[in-house]
């Protein structure tokens, strides 16, 4: 499987997780993943709609990445499943019985999501004169029945109009290559935080293959 759970994510960190110092004060849930990612270099992805609402309690101190997510994410009713890059994607908390009935319909839609942030990523990364190793994006997508961007919407602004005009018309020709799973949301906010070394990026470690079926 290309997703992986917390626990199987904690479970390969060689010696334990590094511990990263925290000072995310109680607020929006969408400014607060902002500023994790911003800490901690992680990207999210996830409906769009999940936000409105959610609020985040403080999170100040010493911790894991996964264990500050989880406090992060206490009392919002939405959890974090990892991808094998430790970005994530949010999916409402379950109990154990809807967790097991809806298990095959959310792995498809967790690796649609993934899907999704490789199909974006290697748009950038084929655009060399954009930058990717420096950028920083924030953006809503809408896609279509075949898996195209049907609608795209840039909420995040860099201090270069001129690439910012790039970056749009590159994603908004984006592909994904196939249709949306069955009872799949949109639109899909996508945070993917700046990488300072660019093979890294696009070099073919940082945008895995995606197989073909969950």
């Amino acid at each position: 499987m290309l997703i992986s759970d917390l626990a199987e994510v904690q479970a390969k960190s060689a010696g334990g997780p590094d511990m990263v110092v925290f000072d995310i004060p109680a607020q929006s849930l969408i400014t607060a993943l902002h500023q994790y990612g911003d800490i901690t270099g992680r990207e999210v992805l996830y409906n769009a709609s999940l936000a409105k609402g959610r609020h985040t309690q403080a999170v100040k101190g010493v911790f894991a990445p996964e264990t500050a997510l989880e406090m992060l994410l206490d009392g919002t009713g939405l959890s974090a499943r990892f991808m094998e890059d430790a970005s994530f994607v949010l999916v409402p908390e379950q109990s154990t019985d809807q967790a097991q009935s809806a298990a095959e319909p959310v792995a498809a839609q967790r690796w649609y999501y993934a899907r999704i942030q490789t199909s974006v990523g290697r748009a950038l990364c084929a655009s060399s004169e954009i930058g990717v190793e420096k950028h920083r994006l924030t953006a809503l997508f809408w896609l279509s029945d075949s898996g195209a961007v049907a609608r795209y919407e840039r909420l995040s602004v860099s201090d270069d109009t001129d690439r910012d005009q790039r970056i749009d018309s590159v994603l908004r020709r984006a592909e994904v290559g196939l249709p949306p799973p069955p009872g799949f949301e949109q639109p899909v906010l996508v945070m993917i935080r700046p990488h300072e070394i660019s093979a890294t990026v696009c070099g073919g470690s940082r945008w895995p293959a995606v197989r073909e079926s969950p």
